[in-house]
């Protein structure tokens, strides 16, 4: 399974290290236009924040992949497995519902995760106060970068098939 996760679900989703950082630029842009929009808070700020929950993401990547890589392996006959990435055939329906189910599973933890672990960072550095909107803000930030990261998965992965 080859995949990248954005903030803590960028090392997952892409695990090259320059296409991770390639994409750690966009989801900065998004989630610092809606977090400097509500609160005022810097870019710099703003990055520093995803610098640090992508660093977190890294090790729960390599885990995920593992476990998935194990599961899949283990429950559907075997792919061909090389390290970190399964091979799965895009015309195996089973192999095929496994990964959805582990995307998504993985997409929506890493988003808890860098919600909080962002969410904790700035309030910190910047003192600002833990209420509702805050909280809202920061969820509806990550609800757009996270779409801004399975898009550029797509993209990346229709850039590998061409």
């Amino acid at each position: 399974m080859t995949t990248l996760l954005g903030n803590i679900a960028i090392p997952v989703l892409f695990p090259q290290p320059l296409l991770a950082l390639a994409v750690l630029v966009p989801i900065v842009g998004v989630e610092g236009f809606e977090l400097r929009r509500k609160f005022a808070i810097p870019y710099v700020k703003v990055l520093e924040a995803n610098i640090l929950s992508t660093l977190i993401g890294i090790p729960i990547a390599t885990l995920w992949i593992g476990l998935c890589n194990w599961v899949i392996n283990g429950n559907t006959g075997g792919w061909g497995t090389i390290g970190l990435i399964s091979h799965a055939s895009l015309t195996d329906l089973d192999a095929l519902w496994l990964l959805s189910v582990f995307m998504v599973g993985v997409m929506l933890l890493c988003c808890a995760l860098s919600v909080f672990v962002e969410g904790r960072y700035l309030r910190m550095r910047l003192g600002i106060v833990s209420d509702r909107p805050f909280w809202h803000s920061l969820i509806r930030a990550h609800c757009y970068s996270y779409t801004v990261l399975l898009g550029a998965n797509c993209l990346w992965f229709a850039a590998k098939i061409i």
